[in-house]
């Protein structure tokens, strides 16, 4: 079993507008692997940042700032409990099972999930890659968060071409077969479940996995 990280997927263009899938693309698609990449044990801790009124320059800056420490402070506090309450649930096993079936009974795709565990090199990627048969590889990076108090799952998916009738839809062709400029499909995903604690994280984490599938699932499947 190959580890995967995150970085390397979700590079710097995390917040640029999505790459649909076009007719031609799907058209040209044989068999696909899908690769999903989590590799968290427990949620990241956030806050929404503060910007408090009447107050500019940076005068606002320190006020916003001290009260960002204070909340943030409280947040990791009031995650604990959360974060406990998630001892022995396995993330990645609930995750693959949301999101296995969804994709791999597509009528315009054919997907092939392939479990994976977790390291965080580009070599890792690349092998994955390589020694998949497949026409394209697609890659699905999962994280969640506890932002404010409210559960955060995100996802960005990835295709990266290797039967030779698509590398001609790459954005940008690069000699790293797995660098994003070579992903002829690209889409971000988000699911929030508002007011989580130790009593509900687990239905919802899984009520939003299950979610962030059913929108993964009618994107790969939608023409554009």
């Amino acid at each position: 079993m190959v580890l995967l990280g995150l970085a390397f997927l979700l590079g710097a263009c995390s917040t640029a507008p999505p790459k649909y899938m076009p007719q031609a693309v799907q058209t040209a698609l044989g068999p696909v692997d899908a690769i999903v990449v989590a590799t968290q044990d427990t949620p990241n801790v956030t806050i929404t940042r503060t910007n408090p009124s009447g107050i500019g320059g940076f005068a606002g800056i320190i006020v916003g700032g001290v009260a960002d420490t204070v909340r943030s402070v409280n947040a990791h506090a009031e995650a604990k409990p959360i974060a406990a309450s998630l001892q022995g649930f396995d993330f990645r096993t609930e995750l693959l099972a949301a999101i296995t079936p969804r994709i791999e009974n597509l009528p315009r795709v054919r997907i092939t999930v392939r479990p994976v565990d977790t390291v965080g090199t580009v070599a890792a990627a690349k092998a994955l890659y390589d020694d998949s048969t497949a026409s394209a590889v697609l890659f699905i990076v999962v994280r969640y968060s506890l932002v404010s108090g409210d559960l955060v799952l995100s996802a960005v998916a990835r295709l990266f071409p290797k039967a030779p009738d698509l590398l001609r839809f790459r954005p940008a062709p690069d000699s790293n077969p797995v660098a994003t400029g070579n992903a002829i499909y690209t889409n971000i995903f988000k699911v929030e479940k508002p007011l989580v604690t130790p009593a509900n994280i687990r239905p919802k984490l899984i009520e939003a996995m299950n979610d962030l599938a059913a929108q993964l699932a009618v994107d790969l499947n939608t023409t554009r």
